[in-house]
């Protein structure tokens, strides 16, 4: 990397910044095409070639890179924020059919909403941690479990449209805890202490233990 011919050029378009940039504009759309040819026909040639260029030069760039940093911060900080400001709402339209796409599945939902119980008992203390790492069952033992205490009419269709929930047989408020570690934690997220309930019958139930019959 030529030291003059870099200082060369960056005075020359600090003194003509329009000339510059007009000439850089033509010259990298003109050659685009061009360049993009060369490396489909060259691409052993051109591999070798990066890797022998880093190699010798691997000091340097790795100064301008540090030095071209720091002189545009400010520059980098705000391109960043624009960025994300204006593909925000794509990210989030992405997100949506992603999670979406998801809960369209059994394991899905139950993993959404055994998720969504354990960050409210936790109270935002789970810390970004997947419940499966917090509890003593995997999503297969839950779900056999929970297929299993199935009462009459019960299905996983009616399941996934909300009409059954995930009941706590010892409601949730009689354990006290402050991490995953208590105890009570592991008594309050124990397999058996999880169950099956049609949604108006957990709607009723509020804080009352109530254990549902076998199934048939």
């Amino acid at each position: 990397m030529d030291k003059r011919k870099r200082e060369y050029d960056k005075k020359y378009r600090k003194e003509h910044p329009e000339q510059s940039k007009n000439y850089s504009r033509k010259y990298y759309y003109g050659h685009v095409e061009e360049r993009r040819s060369y490396r489909r026909k060259n691409v052993e040639k051109t591999r070798i070639y990066n890797k022998k260029y880093f190699k010798e030069y691997k000091n340097e760039k790795k100064e301008y890179d540090k030095q071209y940093y720091k002189e545009h911060l400010e520059r980098k900080k705000k391109q960043y924020k624009d960025y994300i400001k204006k593909h925000l709402e794509i990210r989030r339209k992405c997100s949506m059919k992603y999670n979406r796409k998801i809960r369209n599945t059994i394991k899905g939902q139950i993993d959404s909403r055994i998720s969504s119980l354990v960050r409210y008992t936790l109270r935002g203390t789970k810390a970004g941690r997947s419940w499966k790492s917090i509890v003593d069952f995997t999503l297969e033992q839950f779900k056999q479990h929970f297929q299993g205490l199935f009462t009459n009419g019960m299905n996983w269709n009616k399941f996934m449209n909300g009409e059954i929930h995930i009941d706590h047989v010892v409601p949730i408020n009689h354990f006290h805890y402050e991490s995953t570690d208590d105890p009570q934690f592991k008594e309050c997220w124990a397999l058996h202490n999880l169950q099956s309930m049609w949604a108006r019958d957990n709607l009723s139930k509020g804080n009352r233990r109530y254990q549902l019959p076998l199934p048939l």
